[in-house]
């Protein structure tokens, strides 16, 4: 049976579409796959999954692989995996083999909580090397090994220095807003107070975005709103009082209530429509991460294409 005929016969299992003669696309138990050729003459299954938008641990993917039959080796790189086998015998058997190995390895790694992403596939070696299939494997087995799992972002300190500078902008930007006395620009102000801490970060550490990313931005924008807020109030104190000091006024915005200079509602109201803001944020920051979507600067570069 040539190439051609056992993959049809693979596809009379797993359901798949026809990328190419030799390669089939599909998913199977929720998973993406695409089976194909190697330049050497393997068959290999690829795909990438995450594990609530954070990269596979090496041990769970080993766990599945260890329940196959018909792959023999395997390679992680960041979420992308790729099974081996050696088609000797492409038989029906082989092809029903390689769908039951499929299947329990989307099973398992569901159990797990992962979750396919769907991005294009890495390049693999070109015909023109000279490496064998050992080498490649070797290779990048090695280096699954020496990664660190769940490593911090290469450029950390970049992305915290980002957002740092985006909560500075951002606080000062909400503060002028705040001082012409609109409602629609003090939402404005805190908008885009909110966006900048996690915009700048993502900008600064060109990374795709992670939970170190969404806890430091997450603490940055807490710390914003509840010193900003009283910033703004200081400031208002200060200009309806013109005998009174910064330090004075600043001391002054916890008493407020209480010393009847505002009412409870329009004190908290600031605090309903920015935790607001940042709620509509961080849900779709989230969101996105968990389900390995884009980040930020992702969405506004597409919306401006």
């Amino acid at each position: 049976m040539d190439r051609y005929g056992f993959m049809v016969e693979l596809n009379n299992y797993l359901g798949f579409t026809f990328k190419n003669p030799e390669k089939l696309a599909g998913n199977l138990g929720g998973f993406e796959y695409e089976i194909y050729y190697s330049e050497i003459g393997e068959l290999v299954a690829y795909t990438n999954v995450r594990l609530f938008g954070d990269l596979p641990y090496e041990d769970h993917i080993k766990s599945a692989f260890d329940k196959l039959t018909a792959f023999k080796s395997y390679t992680l790189n960041d979420d992308n995996i790729e099974l081996y086998m050696n088609v000797s015998d492409n038989g029906e058997e082989v092809a029903f083999s390689i769908t039951e190995d499929l299947t329990s390895f989307s099973a398992t790694l569901s159990s797990m909580g992962y979750k396919t992403v769907e991005k294009e596939k890495p390049v693999t070696a070109s015909s023109g090397e000279t490496k064998t299939v050992y080498d490649i494997v070797k290779e990048q087995q090695e280096e699954s090994r020496k990664a660190i799992m769940h490593p911090l972002p290469d450029r950390l300190p970049l992305g915290i220095l980002g957002a740092l500078i985006g909560t500075a902008a951002g606080l000062g930007i909400w503060i002028l807003l705040s001082m012409t006395n609109y409602v629609y620009t003090f939402v404005i102000g805190i908008v885009v107070a909110v966006m900048l801490p996690m915009v700048l970060f993502e900008f600064f550490s060109r990374d795709k975005t992670s939970s170190v990313q969404i806890g430091v931005c997450m603490f940055l924008t807490l710390f914003m709103i509840i010193f900003g807020d009283r910033l703004i109030w200081t400031f208002d104190l200060m200009r309806w009082y013109s005998d009174i000091t910064f330090s004075q006024a600043f001391y002054e915005v916890p008493y407020m209530i209480e010393d009847e200079i505002v009412e409870a509602f329009s004190y908290y109201e600031d605090f309903i429509i920015a935790f607001s803001a940042m709620a509509i944020l961080y849900f779709i920051v989230i969101k996105n991460y968990i389900s390995g979507k884009n980040t930020l600067l992702e969405i506004f570069s597409a919306r401006k294409r």
